[in-house]
């Protein structure tokens, strides 16, 4: 910014103080955020050249020091867990919290004023099958609040759970197996590590590829001289024989200001590790300014076999065009990986609406020169929720807080993201595009996701597909409504994008009032979510948070299964015939492939040896080219049967059909 430029805006601001003291507040606010800006970047020009950064594409990188802290067994201090506390109130902001809570004030009220409607989990559209919840458990009853759910299974069924004051390792009938605080899992009792106990924002995630576990925590004090980015690489798939070490700093030099490190994201490419956060600075009084946000990229190789790390094994990618604010990494949601490379989605948080999201390519591993590319993907406009409702208080409401990226996964050329934003009636929804590339552009299959009255919020997704070519996924969230305590519901969503009724998993009993500021308790800031890789059904574990009777949270992991669902198109062998029933006969489960040459309506239905119809199987809109349905033999008596097909009323295909014991 040239000299002249600075003393325009200047003089604007001097200017602005004929307007009333609120429109000036604000403008004098934004002047100011854009003068600092462009003394900021007067002065890092200078820095970044003296830490030898690089200009990549769409932004900038330049190595960094990564600490190996050493490798051991965590000792258990189960009986020392922490109390529900909360965080400093600077922890997980927005880019202009400020605007936002004005904003969502007015909308929440509107909800309010419309009373208390229906919202039940009244079944009003058809979908896919439903998923079943298998199992589930309460997990880790002391924590801070918000929990910050988030769990991780192995290939032998081990679990790895956590939330914000500690972690705990199950087996999947939620025996206990090990347990410690957070603070004491990250400290070695030789060297303490921390720079501070405020220890939060813990991640787990199972990398598939490796059979490894990763935990990831940050110190959460929201003081730059403290922020450390704490992570650890478990030494084998079990949890309990010990984890590798490493820690590095939140407040980068390479960044200019003085910064601390907030709401963190993790991914994995085929050999590097990835975090993703904000980075914000002290203004003081208790204020932040949101700085932008960055992404740290380390050799996962070295980590795992607990090597210490040297020059060119991290870097860290920061000045990121378009300025993105919390970014998520795209891990494959399968077993093998998709590459080298690591793809980053992000929201926009704010906006009136937004109509896009930003697609960022690392193209290649740390150690091979990688580049970052930007894209823009368009899609309906969305904008932050109110603040949600929930029954037993009419002056407590739970905080959303943004449309910030939650989750996402890669499968099969399809990156899956999930946020919330604002749906019908101003209650919260979930916000799912599936992005995919059409030559050389990228473009996204939309859908919002809503539930009649219900504040729909804090999604996190997996793979729910029967094979690699299945885009299948299930969908766990937080709900509430003026008639239900705070719970914690599914969706599945079909290979085809058909979306199933809300699955309960836990229902709430109270309604939350901890460490309630300004009529609002935080009630984020994302759930968990984990794929069970080697299952024989598609099954997912997950985890999230309902209310109680004490007023708190009560944490929960689930097991949900499928049956055999529907597999993608390019499973099956494709006939001349339009349409394929099998297996036959049935010994479980059995599909209908139906090839359709234009929109219509297929009807499906059963009938006895006799003529006699016993049960309509379908009745739904097919589009044009290939269409797939699953069924259950469950509620039918082992015998033989034929199958109806009518498009559009009209008769297409007779088949018998044996239904075995």
């Amino acid at each position: 910014m040239s000299k002249i430029a600075l003393v325009a805006l200047l003089l604007l601001i001097t200017k602005a103080k004929s307007f009333s003291n609120r429109i000036f507040e604000k403008m004098k606010k934004l002047m100011r955020s854009i003068l600092i800006a462009g003394i900021i970047g007067l002065l890092s020009t200078t820095m970044y050249a003296q830490e030898n950064s690089v200009q990549a594409g769409a932004g900038k990188r330049v190595n960094i020091d990564v600490k190996y802290l050493g490798s051991w067994v965590p000792s258990s201090d189960d009986t020392k867990l922490l109390p529900a506390v909360g965080h400093l109130s600077g922890n997980n902001k927005s880019v202009d919290d400020e605007w936002l809570m004005e904003y969502k004030k007015g909308l929440t009220d509107q909800k309010r004023a419309a009373g208390a409607q229906q919202s039940s989990n009244k079944k009003t559209r058809s979908g896919p099958i439903e998923p079943v919840k298998v199992s589930g458990f309460n997990a880790l009853s002391n924590q801070g609040t918000p929990s910050d759910n988030s769990v991780a299974i192995n290939k032998n069924g081990q679990i790895v759970a956590v939330v914000n004051s500690s972690i705990r390792v199950y087996n999947s009938a939620g025996t206990t197996l090990g347990s410690a605080s957070l603070a004491n899992f990250f400290s070695n009792p030789q060297n303490g590590t921390l720079l501070t106990n405020n220890t939060c924002d813990p991640v787990a995630y199972y990398d598939a590829h490796y059979n490894r576990f990763i935990v990831f925590a940050q110190t959460c004090s929201g003081a730059p001289s403290q922020s450390q980015i704490l992570v650890a690489f478990s030494q084998s798939t079990d949890a309990m024989t010990g984890w590798h070490y490493y820690q590095f700093t939140g407040n980068p030099s390479s960044v200019a200001g003085n910064n601390w490190f907030d709401y963190p994201k993790i991914g994995v490419s085929n050999k590097d590790f990835f975090a993703t956060g904000n980075l914000f600075t002290p203004t003081g009084g208790g204020s932040n300014s949101y700085v932008e946000s960055v992404i740290y990229q380390i050799d996962k190789v070295k980590c795992y076999s607990g090597q210490t790390l040297v020059s060119g094994d991290a870097v860290l990618w920061y000045q990121l065009s378009s300025s993105p604010f919390t970014l998520v990494p795209v891990s494959d949601g399968r077993e093998g990986g998709y590459g080298d490379n690591m793809y980053v989605v992000s929201s926009s948080p704010n906006g009136n609406p937004s109509y896009s999201i930003a697609l960022y390519e690392i193209t290649a591993g740390v150690h091979n020169n990688p580049n970052i590319l930007d894209k823009y993907v368009g899609v309906p406009g969305y904008y932050p929720p109110a603040d949600g409702v929930q029954k037993g208080t009419s002056t407590i409401d739970l905080n959303t807080g943004d449309s910030r990226g939650q989750d996402a996964f890669y499968n099969n050329g399809i990156i899956h993201f999930v946020f919330h934003c604002s749906g019908p009636g101003q209650y919260t929804a979930i916000n799912y595009s599936r992005l995919y590339q059409d030559g050389g552009n990228w473009l996204a299959d939309n859908k919002l996701i809503s539930t009649p009255n219900v504040e729909n919020a804090f999604p996190s997704i997996a793979s729910m597909g029967y094979t690699d070519q299945d885009n299948s996924a299930l969908i766990s969230y937080d709900y509430s409504s003026l008639n239900d305590y705070p719970g914690i519901r599914c969706v599945y969503v079909n290979h085809d994008g058909f979306v199933s009724q809300p699955v309960e998993l836990k229902t709430g009993t109270g309604y939350v009032s901890l460490l309630v500021q300004q009529n609002r308790t935080r009630w984020g800031d994302y759930s968990g979510i984990s794929r069970e890789h080697n299952a024989t059904m598609p099954t997912v574990w997950t985890h999230g948070m309902s209310g109680n009777t004490a007023n708190g949270w009560t944490n929960y992991v689930s097991q949900v299964r499928t049956q055999a669902w529907v597999t993608g198109t390019t499973d099956v062998e494709t006939k001349d015939e339009q349409v394929k029933i099998y297996p036959n006969p049935v010994d479980n489960t059995w599909f209908i492939q139906f090839q359709a040459e234009k929109i219509g309506v297929l009807s499906a239905y059963l009938l006895d040896v006799t003529g006699k119809r016993v049960q309509n199987m379908l009745n739904t809109t097919v589009r044009k080219g290939e269409n797939m349905f699953t069924f259950d033999k469950s509620s039918l008596t082992p015998g033989n049967y034929f199958v109806r097909l009518a498009l559009d009323g009209k008769v297409i295909k007779n088949e018998k059909l044996v239904i075995r014991e």
